[in-house]
């Protein structure tokens, strides 16, 4: 649009300037001709133009830049679900959290016989001491031995304990060990030595865990744990120290030349006597 008005307005004052020339030249004298530039047509024209187009710019509207905002990340809103009214009475439904199960690990056993005590009506026993090896002993691969605890009986009323009363295995290790009666009378409140005989330990090293109660002529298990922890060491390897023999070297032959011994040996003489040959004379014929 405004390049239309530019050519427009530059044909305009092209024929108003040969309009202008030709008025002059037809009336009047003729004056003294002014020197025609071309130079100066153009510069005239080329100001009326920039001026026309300042003008054209103020007036027409600017353009105004817009920003349209970009969609931001917005959370879309969370779908609520509602429960329909039924007859019955209505319930608020809560999304509750529910906790989830959490283990927690119950006590290790102690390797006590007083730690834990379980009666059976009134029977009960309690642990006092070890009297033969102690817990984590060390002992030696296949080794025989006895084990001896010291207990009270602990229970009530007329529960005393009779020859039939025995010790029995429950858990752990054997070790070779069998079911023993206590061969003895123990009284309510008395305490007693309970044993076991023709113990052996493993051949494999480790630590090893044998579990015994009390129990009645029937069998039945009842009162504290008694244990028997020993500990099997491996093979010792011993280093021998290498022994270092001195062997004597053999002689060596030495080429020693003999010094000749100079003997002087005397001569004996010998004295020999001669015999005188006498020789006959033969007569003549």
């Amino acid at each position: 649009m405004i390049t239309t008005k530019k050519y427009h307005l530059i044909f305009g004052i092209l024929a108003l300037t040969a309009l202008l020339l030709s008025a002059c030249g037809a009336s009047g004298p003729e004056p003294t001709p002014t020197p025609f530039s071309v130079e100066a047509v153009y510069t005239a024209a080329a100001e009326t133009l920039s001026a026309q187009l300042t003008e054209a710019a103020l007036a027409a509207p600017s353009a105004t830049i817009t920003v349209t905002p970009s969609p931001s990340n917005t959370v879309a809103p969370t779908e609520t679900f509602q429960i329909a009214p039924t007859n019955t009475t209505g319930f608020i439904v809560v999304n509750t959290q529910i906790p989830l199960a959490t283990f927690t690990p119950g006590p290790s056993p102690t390797p006590t016989g007083s730690a834990t005590s379980r009666t059976l009506g009134c029977h009960d026993s309690t642990f006092i001491s070890h009297i033969t090896f102690p817990d984590n002993t060390v002992v030696q691969p296949g080794h025989v031995f006895t084990k001896v605890w010291e207990i009270k009986n602990s229970g009530s009323g007329t529960c005393a304990w009779t020859n039939d009363y025995r010790l029995v295995f429950v858990g752990g290790d054997t070790l070779s060990g069998d079911s023993t009666r206590i061969g003895q009378k123990v009284g309510v409140g008395a305490t007693a030595r309970v044993r076991l005989n023709d113990l052996k330990a493993p051949m494999a090293p480790g630590t090893y865990t044998s579990q015994w109660r009390m129990a009645t002529a029937n069998w039945e298990p009842f009162g504290a744990i008694l244990t028997i922890i020993i500990k099997v060491p491996g093979p010792t390897h011993t280093p021998v120290s290498p022994t270092v023999t001195n062997t004597p070297a053999p002689p060596t032959a030495t080429n020693t030349p003999e010094t000749p011994t100079a003997t002087n040996t005397p001569e004996t003489p010998t004295n020999t006597p001669e015999t005188p040959t006498v020789t006959p004379e033969t007569p003549g014929p």
